[in-house]
């Protein structure tokens, strides 16, 4: 399991971009039955940074509804986080990825080249990407609004 499956559900308090040394900061809070807890992820040598929103403002909170992290070319890493809906994300690339100031391990904790699959599925137009841990996602009906 990776250890970003546990800030599903989460919200996000803030972040900072630092343009000089090219660092991202988000600051995530996780609600439990036994109360909160804080995160920092942290995206270095960063390389792009997307956000992507077709929900109205303004919104009372950020849920991060899906959050995945993955290799990509010349050993980059790219963070993705669906907030609310398909409708918003975040898309965030660099050379390195940390929670609460640990390196996120790829084997672990991103998926790789490998570890997603293709199928067809009913008519051959329609291509269902599937982790190989069989995980699916489901949407969230929307942002609460202020």
């Amino acid at each position: 399991m990776s250890r970003l499956d546990s800030l599903w559900g989460s919200i996000l308090d803030d972040l900072s971009f630092d343009v000089v040394q090219h660092v991202v900061t988000l600051v995530l809070r996780v609600s439990s039955a036994s109360g909160e807890t804080r995160h920092q992820l942290e995206v270095r040598g960063l390389t792009e940074l997307r956000f992507f929103s077709a929900i109205p403002t303004p919104w009372r909170y950020a849920e991060v509804t899906e959050i995945h992290a993955s290799k990509v070319g010349d050993g980059q890493v790219k963070l993705e986080m669906v907030l609310w809906s398909e409708d918003a994300s975040l898309s965030i690339s660099g050379d390195a990825l940390s929670l609460d100031g640990e390196p996120l391990d790829a084997a672990a904790d991103m998926r790789g080249c490998g570890s997603l699959r293709l199928s067809f599925s009913g008519s051959p137009s329609q291509v269902v990407m599937a982790r190989e841990a069989g995980r699916t996602c489901e949407g969230s009906a929307g942002p609460e609004r202020a």
